[in-house]
This record gives C-alpha cells, structure tokens and sequence, in this order.
C-alpha cells in the first residue's frame, strides 16, 4: 500500500473570502489521498465547512497595531515559527495560499529541503507596497512551483522557474433546469476593490426599469456602512444580507448576478453563477472574467468603472430569457469540477515530491 503524504496548507485565516474558500474546498477533496494539516495565523474558526479529518493548527501573532516595526517583528516572529515547523514536521509538502503568506513561507524555506508549492490568487499587480513587491522578487524564485490563476501573472512571474496554471475548482454542483426569481444578486467582500459602489449607482441608474427585481447584497466589509448610505442616497431599495454560508440557495434564487470588481484573480463568484444557471455581467477586468466569458456569448463583459455599461447589461439581462448564455455556460465551466482541478493539484504535489 502506497504511503500517504503528508500536507501542510497555509493561509492567514479561515474567514470568508474567495481564496479562504478554494483552500477549504480543495482540502476536503485531497484529504481523502493524502493526511492534510491546515496552519492559519489568527483563532478565528473556518468559515466553511471542514471535514473532520483535516487538522487545524492556528499561530495566533495578535492584532497588526504596532506600526511598521512592530509588523515587521511580527512577520519575523512568523518566518520564525514557520521555519520550526519546517524543521520539525516531516511534511512531503507544504501549500501556501495569497501573497503574504507565500512570502513569509519562501523566506522561512531558504536553506531547508522542505518542497514548497506558492499559490496566488488575485492578479500581482493588486500588490501595492513597493515594501512587499521587492520581497515577492526576492522570495519567490525559492518555492519549488508557482501556481496562478491566469496566463497574464503567468509571464509576469519570469523570476520563478516552475509556474503552472491552474483554476479555482467549482465549491458548489453544477445544477440545471431550475426555476428562477427575479433578483439581481451581488456577492462578495465589501472592499473598495470588488466596487459595489459601482453596481449601486448602475441600479440606480434603471431602477424604475427593473422595478419587478428584487435587488440583493451579500458580504461583510469595511464599505458595508458606506454602500448602505450610498443605496439610501439614490433611492435604491437593496437588502444587504451579510455573508452567506449557504451561497446555493442565492444562486438557485438569483436570475441575474452582477460583478463590479476593479480587479480580479479567477473569481469564484463568476464560476459559481454560471454553475447555478445564472445570466452573469461582469467588468471586463485584467484577468479573470475574460477567461470565463465570451461576450455576449454566454454573458456580458463591460468596461471596468463603466455604470453606463454596466446599467445596460443588467437591463438587457432582465429583458429577455437568453436561454442559449445559460446553455453555454454549463458547458464552459464542466472542466472545473472538483475532480479536474484536484487532480492537477496531485500532479503538481508528486513532480514536486
């Protein structure tokens, strides 16, 4: 019988989030090959569920409230535990998830033979600091495989040696022939970069258009109060319901959903709409919605920061059926099956082992 590997996946939290959530898929799917330990720096619980044969260890630093010096021991206090554990623990591999966390660990490997898999998941340019740019440069190159979400990070990284492409799995079914309601859904983190200010002052701009609509907000974030003035401001009538564990049931319900974003990695929310038989209009964002949508094909791609365009999209969603973008669309996200996208996870972790 083939020994099974062990597996260390490390992320800075298990919160709700876009990555936190291919992680824990992923981690569900592989823990049934290989013994998986995920390490995360904050106590907080996961927001999704875990099977219960995967173990959680947590490296608790406190909160980021000491300026710049007292951050900058932190992260060395991290490098340092991680490097221990590194050390100490006969992992086969170790998977680090988003570019803080794929630094910290890179810095903590020089020198040790543990084979380490880097994993980004938005594009490098949303990476402002200068700080942790030239740090990215640096630690990088050594990793022992690169893995990213679109071909325009893929010719970016030159400095890393083995980079792979590979999708964010489907978290959810694909599920056909549903009976939908007439809502327009947005979901995600209320942060500046995924602009729902954006989608709010779209809708605002045909409200008395798709007065049939019900217009609905999920996520948490620091914009929520912001947005909730914004929608109040503009006459819109939005529910803004919080972050939802059960995303199926918003996307079983919604017949339109909407992503405003600046910028994206491969967003989860596009590839989940479109699983659940939901006419989707995004921006037209570096990377991301591109790969998934071919306009006007199997769903609509508009300028980024464009409400005009945006507006426009929405209300030609709502004024017809488009059977045929839903069609196309169960088509073009069949290869991100959980099955698919783990088993390019296992190829990579057995090249590098």
């Amino acid at each position: 019988m083939q020994k099974r590997y062990k597996i260390l996946f490390v992320i800075s939290s298990l919160r709700a989030g876009g990555a936190e959530r291919v992680l824990v898929t992923l981690c569900n799917y592989l823990c049934n090959k290989f013994d998986i330990t995920i390490l995360t720096f904050d106590d907080g619980p996961s927001f999704y569920p875990l099977d219960e044969r995967i173990f959680v260890d947590r490296l608790n630093f406190g909160v980021d409230d000491f300026g710049f010096f007292g951050n900058l021991k932190k992260r060395y206090l991290k490098i340092k535990a991680l490097r221990k554990i590194f050390k100490t623990n006969s992992y086969n591999a170790v998977i680090s998830f988003i570019d803080n966390s794929n630094i910290l660990c890179s810095l903590a490997k020089i020198g040790l033979n543990t084979k380490l898999i880097i994993s980004e998941h938005s594009n490098h340019l949303l990476l402002k600091s200068k700080f942790w740019q030239i740090l990215r440069r640096i630690s990088y190159p050594f990793a022992n495989a690169l893995v990213v979400l679109s071909k325009f990070d893929y010719d970016f990284y030159t400095f890393v040696k083995n980079k792979k492409i590979i999708y964010n799995p489907l978290s959810i079914d694909i599920k056909k022939d549903q009976n939908k309601e007439n809502i327009i859904l947005g979901i995600g983190r209320l942060e500046e970069v995924k602009n729902f200010e954006l989608f709010i002052n779209s809708i605002a701009l045909i409200k008395d258009k798709i007065n049939n609509y019900e217009i609905i907000i999920a996520g948490e974030g620091s914009q929520k109060e912001k947005l909730i003035n914004l929608a109040k401001e503009l006459g819109v009538n939005i529910k803004f319901i919080g972050s939802v564990k059960d995303v199926c049931s918003l996307y079983d319900r919604a017949k339109i959903v909407v992503i405003s974003s600046n910028a994206e990695g491969f967003p989860n929310v596009l590839i989940e709409a479109m699983a659940r038989g939901c006419l989707v209009v995004s921006t037209n964002c570096l990377t991301g919605p591109s790969e998934m949508i071919e306009n006007n094909k199997n769903g609509i791609l508009v300028p980024v920061g464009d409400k005009f365009a945006l507006s426009e999209g929405i209300l030609k969603l709502a004024s017809g059926t488009y059977k045929d973008f839903i069609h196309l669309s169960y088509k073009r996200v069949e290869n991100l099956r959980i099955s698919n996208i783990a088993n390019s996870w296992i190829s990579l972790i057995k090249e590098i082992v």
